[in-house]
């Protein structure tokens, strides 16, 4: 018996929640790098800048990866459904599911783009202060 189109919808939103939590978990962590930055950053020793900034970068990796594989559960499993039920899916669920890569790019750009940012910015306060 195989999975039926509810449970395939069930198994597309788990993988989008997925995806949307963590990349609120990232923006959170990119916020808190550069409030941190801006509060304290012109008063911490160089080695504790560099501290922070490898922690920050370590717990970012985390969820913007959850981000990108919960990504490509959800195109793998939009795939099948579609495959398996081509008469369920509809014409919008299938332009999305075949434009995965332009989302995995979107995100990995705007991700890096705001990882980059925030460390410039830190290096800039810093600057200011020191």
């Amino acid at each position: 018996m195989g999975v039926s189109p509810a449970e395939y919808m069930e198994l597309l939103q788990l993988a989008e929640d997925s995806a949307s939590l963590n990349a609120m978990n990232a923006v959170a962590v990119v916020f808190a790098y550069v409030t941190a930055a801006y509060l304290v950053g012109a008063k911490l020793s160089r080695i504790q800048a560099f501290s922070l900034t490898v922690v920050y970068t370590l717990f970012y990796l985390f969820p913007v990866n959850v981000v990108v594989n919960s990504l490509g559960r959800t195109y793998r499993i939009g795939l099948d459904f579609i495959e398996k039920y081509p008469d369920t899916s509809s014409d919008l669920m299938n332009a999305n599911a075949r434009s995965e890569d332009f989302y995995l790019y979107a995100i990995t750009v705007v991700f890096s783009l705001s990882w980059l940012l925030s460390i410039v910015f830190m290096l800039n306060t810093r600057r200011k202060g020191g």
